[in-house]
């Protein structure tokens, strides 16, 4: 099972001006049929969208693993590959609902609907897994707890998958603040086979190498 678990030192975004705080008591979950995602790349993440992992480019994995986890609908933040993600999801004929953009105006209005509806936030690089992915639908923010860091249980590892509101997601400062924190995570998955992976990166070729490994050998 997943849960959200403290961060060892805590995560404070102050563009955004709101904290990462643990629980545990997750909120009710909400319909499968409202479950959003919210992809946020950066130029290196960008640039090996097209790159296969398992057999599949990257991209396509990523929203592969959205579908299986029940999300209808997908926003992708990307600095140049808007078309790219676009042709990703023309591949899956349909079974997801994909805006890409780079445009801040066009952004804010993706969310500008239903604001205070729960969305899971990908990070940059970050490609997660069906079960990952199902477990942070099961979340919902709180006024309190506006902003929450997806973890396994028992496990202060990170994942790179948050959950917040979507009016949050909506502003640039977010972006920017998603990019820097994303760029700082660990993923210390995998050293073992036969180990739950929850979470890979590939922002490089590097890091594909590992994560093809990572896939492989281990349960993700």
């Amino acid at each position: 099972a997943l849960a959200l678990m403290r961060r060892v030192r805590g995560l404070f975004w102050c563009a955004a001006g709101f904290l990462v705080y643990p629980t545990r008591s997750p909120s009710k979950k909400p319909p499968a049929r409202n479950r959003v995602l919210v992809i946020i790349a950066d130029t290196a993440s960008d640039e090996m969208i097209g790159a296969r992992l398992g057999g599949l480019p990257v991209g396509e994995r990523v929203l592969r693993s959205a579908i299986r986890a029940g999300y209808s609908r997908i926003a992708v933040w990307t600095p140049w590959r808007q078309l790219r993600w676009e042709a990703l999801s023309h591949r899956l004929k349909g079974r997801v609902d994909l805006t890409a953009t780079n445009n801040l105006e066009s952004w804010r209005r993706l969310f500008a609907a239903n604001p205070f509806a729960p969305v899971t936030i990908v990070l940059p690089g970050i490609v997660p897994s069906p079960a990952l992915l199902g477990s942070a639908a099961k979340v919902a923010p709180t006024d309190d707890q506006p902003l929450l860091e997806i973890r396994l249980a028992d496990d202060q590892r990170q994942t790179g998958v948050l959950r917040a509101f979507a009016d949050h997601v909506a502003w640039g400062s977010v972006i920017g603040s998603a990019v820097t924190y994303g760029r700082g995570i660990t993923l210390s998955y995998g050293g073992r086979p036969g180990e739950v992976v929850p979470s890979v990166r590939v922002a490089s070729r590097a890091d594909l190498v590992k994560a093809e490994r990572q896939v492989q050998h281990a349960i993700f």
